[in-house]
């Protein structure tokens, strides 16, 4: 069984496996927009200003920027190469739960904050 030290690694292995070949793009974007469900969330706001999202995609460069290193990249897939059938079963169910969770949630912040309630 492997165990997911950084789940950043876990979720570019996933999004490697499933032939999306731009990976690294597709990260960075499911990145910022939990950043910016975050920021809504902390901060209340209706819109986050523009310096606030110059900041948040500044971060998410800096956090993707390793997995565009050809090392970083063949030393995950080493690492997750031989993982278990159950394993994998698990994480393709978290890494989709959280990839709903990404573009759901801040549909749900808009429809919350427009005064729209979930019956």
């Amino acid at each position: 069984m492997i165990i997911m030290n950084n789940p950043l690694d876990y979720l570019w292995y996933k999004t490697y496996k499933s032939k999306l070949y731009n990976s690294d793009q597709s990260m960075f974007f499911v990145l910022f927009v939990n950043l910016y469900t975050i920021c809504l969330l902390i901060f209340g706001m209706d819109i986050v200003s523009f310096e606030t999202s110059i900041l948040l995609i500044i971060l998410c460069l800096f956090i993707t920027y390793p997995y565009t290193r050809y090392k970083k990249r063949v030393k995950i897939i080493k690492k997750y190469y031989k993982e278990s059938e159950k394993s994998r079963i698990r994480g393709n169910i978290i890494v989709t739960l959280y990839v709903i969770l990404s573009f759901t949630a801040p549909l749900i912040i808009v429809k919350l904050k427009n005064g729209y309630v979930f019956l």
